[in-house]
């Protein structure tokens, strides 16, 4: 008798079990159903898994125009005992803010020389970004952008390999257009590595057009399946506006893993352990 007590509570537990798994799988977590983008992110920045990207143009799968390396950290303190002044080990640790890594990249675009690059992007406590650094590296040429959220500007220094210059640009010069492409020449001037990619760029640009980006994007969240993909994958799908339609979106795997992100003109970058 006992042993059948025993056996019914089990099986019943499991059922109970399985009914609210399915309820949390398929009925409170519907794709496109809302969630807080701010939850997504603070999952994207604890993720202790490293992500490797490739660039592709959309539909041209075949060959990608460059990869790089993703990767996330938290910034942290200690739990310091305010009595000693010591540091106790196995405390809680408090988070004062978050680190994104992106390295080994490069790109690699037709009838242009290869770019190599990196970034480091620093945010605070409350996920509001800090400081900004990218290298570029295309030898002999070395071109560093470096900004910080106060100071509303952003230093450039390039490096030819026969003269050095500096340039710092308010945000606002950087939303127009005629502005991008005169600093752009000037910066490298003299650059026979570098002019091919310099007049690439001029050619993207649209003297016209306001650049109206933002460097905080308003961010919204839903969840969703991972697209073009065999299986069924639940994931995160972060959206925010660049500028007028133009839309970024990235898809992030439960566990804050950077699956997948579509840009304009077609770009899509892809995790290469789903996509392979």
């Amino acid at each position: 008798m006992q042993q059948r007590i025993i056996l019914g509570s089990v099986t019943f537990f499991w059922l109970v079990m399985n009914i609210l798994l399915w309820r949390w799988e398929y009925t409170d977590q519907r794709p496109g159903q809302e969630v807080e983008a701010a939850s997504v992110w603070q999952k994207i920045l604890r993720s202790p898994d490293l992500a490797y990207l490739d660039i592709y143009k959309k539909n041209r799968w075949r060959r990608p125009l460059g990869s790089f390396r993703w990767s996330s950290e938290i910034v942290d303190t200690d739990f310091i005992n305010t009595t000693s002044g010591a540091t106790l080990d196995g405390m809680i640790r408090k988070a004062t803010g978050y680190s994104i890594e992106i390295s080994n990249g490069y790109l690699d675009l037709p009838e242009l020389p290869r770019i190599r690059y990196k970034l480091q992007l620093d945010f605070d406590a409350n996920i509001k970004w800090k400081t900004l650094r990218i290298d570029f590296r295309q030898v002999p040429v070395i071109a560093t952008v470096s900004s910080t959220a106060t100071n509303n500007t952003a230093e450039f220094n390039i490096d030819t390999g026969e003269q050095v210059t500096t340039r710092i640009v308010p945000f606002a010069d950087l939303r127009q257009p005629s502005k991008v492409a005169a600093l752009s020449v000037e910066l490298f001037t003299g650059s026979k590595q570098a002019a091919p990619w310099v007049e690439y760029l001029l050619q993207g640009l649209n003297p016209a057009a306001q650049l109206n980006y933002s460097a905080d994007l308003e961010w919204k969240a839903r969840y969703d399946w991972l697209p073009q993909v065999s299986s069924r994958i639940r994931v995160y799908r972060l959206e925010a506006n660049l500028s007028g339609s133009k839309l970024l979106t990235i898809y992030v795997s439960r566990v804050g893993e950077i699956l997948r992100i579509e840009l304009p003109n077609e770009i899509v970058i892809r995790n290469r352990n789903f996509y392979n």
